[in-house]
């Protein structure tokens, strides 16, 4: 009989959370210190972002409402990927690029964003990194410190994408029954 080991139990439980779950929305505070426990869980959130194809993964998508994020944009799983307390410092540019998100799955859409980014974060070695990132890793720290504090993708689109978007969001909400009718402009 094979034994399961305390994190494979861990790991098997975090599940990722889909829009609308309550947890998206909420701002999460920082994470004070790192233990065992902690190391686990974040171990257990990079993995789950490799199964999910995912160049990164924020707390509150796995139900844990604390500053944390995995991220490896160029899927080397080498080098940091775990950050604690992430910051953005300075923003430059405007990029406009698809995005999308494992916690809308299949939604899409083009979102602005600055096309570089200066951010500060610490280790799970509680070391303070400071990072320079433009292109796609610019893109993705602003996504994942955007779900830190409770703000999804589609809270940044506006006009006629937005709306047409916000008409399938809400029968996801909603329910098939509910996707029939469309949404009134007004309550968006």
């Amino acid at each position: 009989m094979k034994t399961i080991s305390l994190q494979t139990i861990k790991r098997l439980a975090m599940e990722l959370k889909i829009y609308p779950a309550a947890a998206l929305r909420k701002c999460a505070p920082p994470l004070r210190q790192v233990t065992g426990a902690e190391l686990s869980r974040l171990n257990g959130m990079l993995e789950l972002m490799y199964e999910q194809q995912g160049v990164g993964l924020a707390g509150p998508q796995v139900g844990w409402n604390v500053r944390v994020l995995t991220m490896d944009v160029e899927g080397k799983k080498e080098g940091e990927r775990i950050f604690i307390n992430p910051a953005i410092l300075e923003t430059e540019g405007v990029d406009m690029a698809e995005e999308g998100c494992l916690s809308l799955p299949g939604l899409k859409a083009v979102v602005a964003r600055a096309g570089r980014v200066v951010v500060a974060a610490y280790t799970v070695r509680g070391e303070r990194v400071e990072l320079e990132a433009e292109g796609l890793a610019a893109r993705a720290w602003q996504h994942e410190i955007d779900h830190l504090n409770g703000v999804l993708f589609i809270d940044k689109l506006s006009g006629p994408a937005g709306l047409a978007l916000r008409r399938r969001l809400k029968s996801l909400r909603d329910g098939p029954e509910a996707g029939s009718k469309a949404p009134r402009a007004e309550e968006w």
